[in-house]
């Protein structure tokens, strides 16, 4: 069993609620009791727990900024074939966006609440029962430990590491 208790085979579960104009793209698993607002876009290779809620708007799997520079220091599109993983009572506000991962994955713990206009990005992991504001912008491959609370409207770099219980 996968952690978000749905097999491969029932990849929409009981009682998910998906509202007008939102699109779910291939290999996308949803969890028992989930609700799905209104314009949301879930792309590929996304795995949501039960009993999430995702308001209007939002995004979640799509690539993020993913650009290198060539030996002539012209920057060129470099792809993020990885994933998005959230678990369990999971709360994610009007248009957020959650990049996947560059190869691995981009981890929602269980327990979390997002509120609106937050941003995180490729291969971030934000750790269980993490409350994160309107306005945060989490760059790529932060970890967010358990029990955080990220202030309104913060930027946390990439690559930032913040303990558990952090504030």
């Amino acid at each position: 069993a996968d952690t978000i208790g749905i097999s491969a085979a029932d990849l929409i579960g009981k009682n998910v609620s998906i509202g007008h104009n939102s699109c779910i793209g291939p290999e996308v698993e949803i969890g028992d009791n989930a609700i799905i607002r209104k314009n949301v876009v879930i792309c590929a290779k996304v795995k949501i727990g039960r009993n999430c809620v995702i308001k209007d708007n939002t995004v979640i799997g799509s690539e993020g900024v993913g650009f290198e520079y060539d030996e002539n220091e012209v920057p060129m599109h470099f792809p993020q074939i990885g994933e998005v993983v959230i678990g369990n009572n999971v709360w994610i506000g009007s248009n957020t966006t959650i990049e996947r991962g560059t190869f691995e994955k981009t981890v929602i713990g269980n327990n979390i609440l997002i509120e609106d206009v937050v941003q995180v990005g490729h291969n971030c992991i934000i750790g269980d029962n993490t409350f994160i504001s309107g306005g945060v912008i989490i760059c790529g491959s932060v970890i967010v430990g358990k029990n955080c609370w990220l202030a309104p409207n913060s930027v946390i770099r990439e690559g930032i590491k913040i303990g558990n219980k952090g504030f």
